[in-house]
This record gives C-alpha cells, sequence and structure tokens, in this order.
C-alpha cells in the first residue's frame, strides 16, 4: 500500500512577512546600538583658529603663522564625517609674508574612548596664496629709492592629516582640538608645517 502525504505551501505573503519582522528586528537593534554609541547629528559646524609651525625651508623664508578655520560636517555613517572647510593663514618674517586662503574636502574617522571622541581627520583641495616682499630701500643724491611691495597670487594643491579630539561640553557643543601636518605644493619645493588648532563644534 503506498501512502501519500501532501505537505502544505506556506503562501509567499506569509514567508515574506516572517522576513520582514526579522529585518525590521535587526535594524532596529543595529539603529538603537549606532545611535547610543555614535548619538550625533547629521550636520555640524566648527569654528577654530590656532598657530602654525613652519618646517625647514618655509620657516626660513616666512617664519611661523597663525590661522582660522571654519568647518562644516556630514555625517556619512556612525564614525564617518565627511568635511569641507575654508580657512585664512597667515605668515609673516623681515618684510615678507604669505598668506594662503585654503579650500578643502575631507573626512573625519571617529573612535569614542573614554568618554571622549578622538578622531582621525585628512583633506586635500586648493590653496589660494598670495606672497608679499618690501623692496629694500637705498639713498641716491637725497633721495630715497626703494621700499615698494611686490605681490604675486597663486593657486596651489595642498593636502593634511593629524589627529584631533571632541571634547563634550553640552549636548550639542564640544571642544575641539586637533594638530595636522600640511602640504602646500609651491613651484620649486613643498611648503610644509604643523598646525595646533582649537575651537567649538556645534550640532546642527
Amino acid at each position: 500500500m503506498f501512502c501519500v502525504i501532501f505537505k502544505r505551501k506556506q503562501p509567499h505573503s506569509f514567508i515574506l512577512r516572517g522576513y520582514m519582522n526579522k529585518f525590521i528586528f535587526l535594524f532596529t537593534v543595529m539603529f538603537v546600538l549606532s545611535s547610543s554609541s555614535f548619538a550625533q547629528s547629521k550636520f555640524g559646524l566648527s569654528v577654530a583658529g590656532g598657530v602654525n609651525f613652519s618646517i625647514s625651508d618655509f620657516a626660513d623664508t616666512y617664519g611661523n603663522g597663525y590661522n582660522s578655520t571654519a568647518t562644516f560636517l556630514y555625517s556619512a555613517a556612525a564614525s564617518t564625517d565627511l568635511t569641507f572647510s575654508i580657512g585664512y593663514n597667515k605668515w609673516n618674517k623681515e618684510g615678507r609674508s604669505f598668506t594662503s586662503i585654503p579650500l578643502m574636502a575631507g573626512f573625519r574617522f571617529y573612535f569614542p574612548a573614554f568618554g571622549l571622541k578622538f578622531y582621525l581627520p585628512g583633506y586635500l583641495g586648493l590653496h589660494i596664496t598670495t606672497s608679499e616682499a618690501e623692496l629694500p630701500t637705498a639713498e641716491i643724491d637725497g633721495k630715497i629709492i626703494g621700499g615698494n611691495v611686490v605681490s604675486f597670487s597663486n593657486n596651489y594643491f595642498g593636502f593634511g592629516i593629524g589627529a584631533g579630539v571632541l571634547i563634550p561640553l553640552a549636548p550639542k557643543f564640544s571642544l575641539d582640538i586637533n594638530t595636522t601636518f600640511n602640504t602646500i605644493s609651491t613651484l620649486n619645493s613643498n611648503s610644509n608645517y604643523i598646525s595646533i588648532n582649537g575651537g567649538i563644534l556645534f550640532e546642527l
């Protein structure tokens, strides 16, 4: 005697509903975990200032300088921000000056520890520069000649890498401290400097 057993096939809607429930559960767990570990707004603004320590020939020509920077941040992932920054750098030494307005795109990669948010920044872009020098003066037949200021403007490629930390001050405010190694690819050689910056990051 042969016995045939028919197994009832689960309807597609029931199977889909099971997968959807599992997906929603996993998504909810991941969202809660990421929110608790990396709670932050989607957009942010960091306003900072600091000092520039020039290296090698750049230091011999222009000495050390100062900077100010505004950085816009977009949270692309739980631990990564995309950034765009505009700044102002100035160096002066013995009648010579060098000014740079950097326009930079980059990222910040975060790793929280000890209640703080440490990060590694990287960026590259364009430096809009102006070089000025005061010509020496001389006296000829009782007249003073020279002393004029000559100026040259150029655009150069540049990049930077560094390390920083965010120290929470309030729910949407953090102290932003970082140091970066920076390069401006000028005509004859690279102009290198290390900047140390401090400012405030606002979550928008």
